[in-house]
């Protein structure tokens, strides 16, 4: 149901045209991860769940229903997943374009 999706501790934000941002994240790997998102909730330091290239979207659909992530270039930068809401987790309807966050031992949604 999570292929392909990692929890992520955000290492930099960088501010792009608004209203985007370039995120380098640490996700366990020997490389860093760059996505671009449009959510101005992100902070340095924070850990977030991501779909990486090849997770489907929402987790858990089926592919001919759900959405492939892929790399691509959002405002000219390189975009290597997403930056998961609570319903691209499948947890629900509630909480749309709020990036899930690790605070402590809990997840906010």
């Amino acid at each position: 149901m999570y292929a392909n999706y990692k929890i992520a501790r955000c290492i930099d934000v960088e501010e792009m045209k608004s209203p985007l941002r370039l995120l380098t994240l640490d996700v366990g790997e020997a490389e860093s991860v760059t996505v671009v998102t449009n959510s101005s909730l992100v902070r340095a330091g924070s850990k977030y769940v991501v779909a990486l290239p090849s997770a489907i979207v929402p987790a858990g659909a089926d592919p001919a229903s759900g959405s492939v992530v892929k790399p691509t270039n959002v405002g000219g930068r390189r975009s290597n997943g997403i930056i998961c809401d609570a319903p691209m987790l499948g947890w629900g309807t509630g909480n749309a374009n709020v990036p899930v966050f690790l605070n402590g031992e809990e997840w906010v949604v």
